[in-house]
């Protein structure tokens, strides 16, 4: 696990297991930090991409194109267990997520 990203959501979720599955399946080998974006948000809001209109720019490191790593864990880590019992369900999860927050 690297980057200063993955470091913040452990510190938010204690999910390092689900970091580090995410990372060691990431196809450039890492997780994203903010700067990797920045190359891209700089062009589309620049005039350089003043005649692009309607497209989808996957500024993902790859991550399009694999099977994502199961993030239940991290997920469990911010919802709470409850609420992922009730998504797969089928039912809205809406209630059980307002009650965990503050």
């Amino acid at each position: 696990m690297t980057g200063a990203m993955a470091g913040m959501t452990v510190a938010i979720t204690g999910a390092t297991a689900a970091i580090a599955q995410a990372a060691a399946v990431a196809p450039l080998g890492r997780l994203g930090e903010p700067q990797d974006i920045a190359g891209a948000v700089r062009f589309l809001a620049g005039p350089e991409s003043g005649w692009i209109t309607g497209q989808s720019l996957a500024v993902d490191g790859g991550n399009e194109l694999r099977r994502n790593p199961d993030l239940t864990p991290l997920v469990e880590a911010i919802f709470g267990a409850e609420a992922i019992a009730t998504a797969r369900a089928g039912k809205s999860p809406d209630q059980i997520c307002r009650k965990t927050k503050p």
